[in-house]
C-alpha cells in the first residue's frame, strides 16, 4: 500500500477553519487564496458559504501587485521654462524677475510656484474643502485654471505630492536594487521640499482644510521616505510637529464642540440674540483655528512615532507612542483594522524587548486573531516562547508562521525559514501524513 504524499511542513500544527471543527493537520487547502485549511470537502463547503466567500482573494493578485508597485511613467510635475520666460513678471504677484518659475503644462505660463500655489489654495479653500484631510474628497474638488489665460491646470501641489509617492512606491518594488531604493528615495524627498521652501509655518498659523491637508500628506510622506532611510532621528522631527498639530486640532475641536452644544441650549431656551452671538463666535472662531477631527491621521502619526523610536532602540519611548495609540482608541471603530494590527504588532515586539514576555505574549495572540498571515506576526510571540524557556511552543508558533504567513509571498517564506532556523535551530521536518 503506498503512503500518502508528504503533508508541508508545519501542517500538524494546525486546525481545521470549518466552522466548529478543529481536526488537526487538515490536508485540503483553497486553492485561491491559500490562506485556509480544512479537513474535508464537507467543512470547506460550510466555511465558503457562512464567511470564507466574502474574503477569499487569488493569491497571484498579491504577487502582480508586488512586483509591479510604482509600476509606470513618472509624471512631469511641471512644464519645461522656455528661453528668457524666467526673466518675465509673475502674472500673479508682479515681481520681476519670477522666483522658483513654476511653468503649467497645459497652457505654457509660468508664475513664482508660491504665489500659483497660495492662489490655488485659495480657490480649493473658498470651494467644498474636505472635511477630513487623510480622505479628502474627489468629487467636491474645484476645477483649477491658469490665473493668465483660464486654461485647465492641475494642482501643483498635489501633482508634485502625487510624484513623490510614486518614486516612494517604486523604491518598495522587489524588483528595485538596494541602491536604486535610496535613489528613489531622495528624489522623492527632494520633490517634497518644493513644497516647503518658504519655511515651515507654526502649528497655530495652519488653520484652513487645504493647508491642513497638504501639512499632513507631506510631512506623513517625509517621515514615511526618512524611516525607509534608515534615518529615525530626522523622521522624528517631521513626526513631533504632526503631533503637535494633532494634538491642537483636538483641543480647538472640543472647544468649538463646547460652544456648539452651548450654542443648542441658549436656541432651546428661546434666547435666540444670545443663540446667535455664539453662532458668531463660532464662525469667527472656525476660521482662525484648526478644528478638522484628526484622530485617525494622529493613529499613523503614533505609530510612526513608535516606528522611529524602536529604530533607535529607545523602547520605553516606543512603548509611550503605543500606550497613547491605546488611550485614543475610544472603541474598535476609532483606528482602522491595519491601524489595530500594527497598534498591537508594535506592542508585541516592544514588550519582547523590555522582557515583559507575558505581555509580548498577550499583544501577539491579538494579532493572530485579527490576521495570522501578516508577515513576521509570529516573530516576537516565538521569541518571547524561547524567551521564557518553552522551545516546544515557540517551534509550534514557527512551524504555524511556515503555513499561514503571507502565502502569496515566496521570499517571505524564505526569510521565515531562516527565522525557524534561527529560533528553533534546527530544520524543518517534513513528515509523511
Amino acid at each position: 500500500m503506498s503512503k500518502s504524499p508528504p503533508l508541508e511542513f508545519g501542517r500538524e500544527y494546525i486546525t481545521c477553519d470549518g466552522p466548529d471543527c478543529n481536526v488537526l493537520a487538515p490536508k485540503k487547502r483553497c486553492s485561491q487564496c491559500r490562506t485556509v485549511f480544512y479537513c474535508s470537502v464537507a467543512c470547506q463547503k460550510k466555511h465558503w458559504v457562512v464567511e470564507h466567500k466574502t474574503y477569499c482573494m487569488d493569491t497571484n493578485k498579491f504577487k502582480t501587485r508586488m512586483l509591479t508597485l510604482g509600476d509606470g511613467e513618472i509624471p512631469q510635475a511641471r512644464g519645461e521654462l522656455k528661453e528668457g520666460q524666467d526673466k518675465q513678471d509673475c502674472a500673479i504677484c508682479l515681481r520681476h524677475p519670477m522666483v522658483d518659475p513654476y511653468v503649467l503644462p497645459s497652457c505654457g505660463h509660468a508664475f513664482c510656484f508660491s504665489c500659483l500655489a497660495e492662489w490655488q489654495n485659495t480657490v480649493k479653500n473658498n470651494a467644498a474643502a474636505p472635511a477630513y484631510p487623510s480622505l479628502p474628497d474627489e468629487s467636491k474638488k474645484p476645477k483649477l485654471n491658469c490665473p493668465a489665460c483660464r486654461a485647465e491646470t492641475p494642482d501643483v501641489q498635489d501633482s508634485i505630492l502625487q510624484k513623490a509617492r510614486l518614486l516612494a512606491a517604486r523604491a518598495n518594488n522587489r524588483k528595485t536594487s538596494e541602491s536604486e531604493k535610496i535613489t528613489l528615495r531622495r528624489e522623492a524627498l527632494a520633490e517634497l521640499d518644493q513644497l516647503e521652501k518658504k519655511g515651515r509655518p507654526p502649528v497655530e498659523e495652519v488653520v484652513t482644510p487645504v493647508d491642513v491637508q497638504i501639512s499632513c500628506q507631506r510631512l506623513a510622506t517625509r517621515a514615511e521616505l526618512l524611516l525607509s532611510l534608515q534615518e529615525p532621528e530626522k523622521a522624528k522631527e517631521e513626526l513631533l510637529w504632526l503631533q503637535d498639530l494633532t494634538k491642537l486640532a483636538a483641543t480647538n475641536r472640543e472647544e468649538f464642540n463646547s460652544m456648539v452644544k452651548q450654542g443648542e441650549a441658549l436656541t432651546a431656551q428661546g434666547k435666540e440674540d444670545e443663540a446667535e452671538e455664539v453662532l458668531q463666535k463660532l464662525d469667527e472662531y472656525k476660521a482662525k483655528r484648526n478644528t478638522l477631527s484628526l484622530l485617525n491621521f494622529s493613529f499613523d502619526v503614533y505609530a510612526m512615532l513608535a516606528r522611529a523610536e524602536e529604530m533607535m532602540e529607545n523602547w520605553e519611548a516606543a512603548k509611550l507612542m503605543y500606550f497613547a495609540m491605546m488611550e485614543n482608541m475610544t472603541d474598535h471603530t476609532t483606528a482602522t483594522p491595519p491601524q489595530q494590527r500594527e497598534m498591537y504588532m508594535g506592542m508585541c515586539r516592544v514588550a519582547y524587548h523590555l522582557k515583559r514576555y507575558d505581555k509580548a505574549l498577550a499583544a501577539g495572540e491579538v494579532v493572530l486573531e485579527m490576521n495570522r498571515h501578516f508577515p513576521f506576526c509570529h516573530k516576537y510571540i516565538a521569541l518571547s516562547q524561547k524567551a521564557m524557556g518553552d522551545m516546544d511552543a515557540a517551534k509550534v508558533t514557527m512551524a504555524r508562521a511556515l503555513v499561514y504567513e503571507a502565502p502569496w509571498d515566496d521570499q517571505h517564506h524564505e526569510q521565515v525559514l531562516e527565522l525557524y532556523r534561527e529560533i528553533v535551530g534546527e530544520e524543518p521536518e517534513v513528515k509523511s501524513s
